[in-house]
């Protein structure tokens, strides 16, 4: 029976303990598209700089992500500058998320970045309760609303599925933070866009993540 820390068990997000991917990191104008939770970069681009995500078992059946660049170790691992990612199940909904985000807040059930078993057009919206941290309780955050959807494939990528998470306001409209994730098969994410919406709910300054080949 293989140990379900050995591997995240997504075809899609293979993660293992292990496992490094590196990125060239930009900095790009972007759109939004509320109804179809669709990022459009526009021209601009900046690049930024490399980046280097690692991967490492977590005491809490997790996935630990730690960015960094290339040019530092890729262990041990600092928990206090990672992401970590995990199962979660919300509504009948199994999903692969973020967990524990980079100030060390727990989000439970966690930020829902692709389900188990991906169909395009599925979409849904979780509710989370954010803890200050894994050894203190205290609750940061009673209602964190989040909308996740699984866009389209992008055959131009390969064996890809889109997907998009979103951070919704009191309202239920989209305010805070949106992403897109490329998924490829047996690799994982490709290629990212993330960053917090302006005023306008249409338009942002994103960073956008793609996997060196």
């Amino acid at each position: 029976m293989t140990n379900k820390l050995i591997t995240s068990g997504l075809e899609y997000w293979p993660q293992a303990h292990g496992d490094t991917i590196q990125y060239n990191v930009f900095e790009t104008p972007a759109t939004f598209d509320p109804e179809t939770m669709e990022i459009a970069e526009l021209e601009g681009a900046v690049y930024k700089h490399n980046m280097l995500i690692s991967t490492s078992l977590h005491r809490s059946s997790g996935f630990t992500s730690f960015s960094h660049h290339p040019s530092m170790p890729a262990a041990p691992i600092d928990m206090h500058f990672a992401q970590v990612n995990g199962l979660g199940i919300y509504n009948g909904n199994c999903f692969f998320g973020e967990s524990v985000n980079e100030l060390g807040n727990v989000i439970h059930p966690p930020e829902p970045k692709i389900c188990c078993h991906p169909v395009v057009g599925q979409s849904f919206d979780v509710f989370s309760m954010v803890f200050q941290s894994e050894n203190d309780p205290t609750i940061v955050i009673e209602n964190y609303h989040t909308r996740y959807k699984t866009l389209r494939t992008a055959p131009y990528y390969g064996d890809v599925i889109v997907t998009a998470m979103a951070e919704l306001g009191q309202n239920g409209e989209f305010s805070g933070w949106v992403g897109n994730f490329y998924f490829k098969r047996a690799v994982g994410i490709i290629l990212q866009y993330g960053g917090v919406l302006n005023s306008d709910g249409r338009t942002m300054n994103a960073i956008k993540l793609f996997k060196n080949p």
